[in-house]
């Protein structure tokens, strides 16, 4: 079986690759492709193994970016632990990265997960208060959902995460193909909406929203392995 992978992408086009709204099957001429897993995929009790590597010094990942200003290549870099714990309230350990943006220094973003929990903690500090965004929680499991409340550049206020698929296969524009991939929408209280998907062993490999972010863009597809 066959997803759409978003209703609300947007043509985008960078690197010789174009996506767009179309219902995309499965054949050598496809652009990327979407497929349940052949099994019924268990719940995840460690979400850590479907985000960063963020103890990991100097391990890059290179995105293509869309956003009104128009399309660019970002590179993060992880940065190990920060000073810093996280202001969250189980006060877990923080860790930065740094986003460039073709060879010049943006800003730095910072990360926080446990085997429960993975949070995209801001880009001010790891001790910037409320705004921070639940990426994961566990169990991680289809149809799951859970809220929070953030004051994140991304949506202020209550958002509301539901897991729309565990288990399936991704396959990048690149033909780059992932395996035990799941994708999270979250739905702010103002209807702004942000999909991600993360996948085992990597992390965040795509995303799209309709809250345009100066940082991640309307688009941002994942293009090459750890180094």
């Amino acid at each position: 079986m066959v997803f759409n992978i978003g209703s609300n992408m947007k043509f985008f086009q960078a690197f010789g690759f174009a996506f767009s709204t179309a219902l995309i099957t499965v054949g050598v001429s496809s652009c990327s492709v979407i497929a349940d897993a052949p099994y019924t995929p268990s719940s995840v009790q460690n979400v850590g193994q479907y985000y960063y590597p963020l103890e990991k010094i100097g391990i890059q990942y290179c995105y293509l970016r869309k956003s009104p200003y128009g399309s660019d290549t970002v590179k993060m870099t992880m940065m190990g632990y920060d000073a810093q714990p996280a202001a969250l309230t189980n006060n877990m350990a923080c860790f930065s990265a740094d986003l460039h943006k073709e060879g010049s220094f943006t800003n730095n973003l910072y990360f926080s997960v446990s085997d429960s929990e993975a949070y995209s903690v801001g880009k001010t500090s790891c001790s910037a208060g409320n705004n921070y965004w639940l990426d994961l929680k566990a169990p991680l499991t289809e149809h799951q959902q859970w809220t929070f409340y953030t004051s994140s550049y991304y949506s202020p206020g209550l958002v509301t995460a539901t897991v729309l698929r565990r288990g399936v296969k991704l396959k990048m524009p690149d033909g780059r193909l992932f395996d035990d991939v799941t994708q999270i929408s979250y739905v702010s209280s103002k209807a702004d909406t942000t999909v991600k998907w993360f996948a085992r062993g990597f992390g965040l490999i795509y995303t799209s929203s309709n809250h345009t972010d100066f940082d991640f863009g309307d688009q941002l597809w994942f293009i090459n392995p750890s180094k």
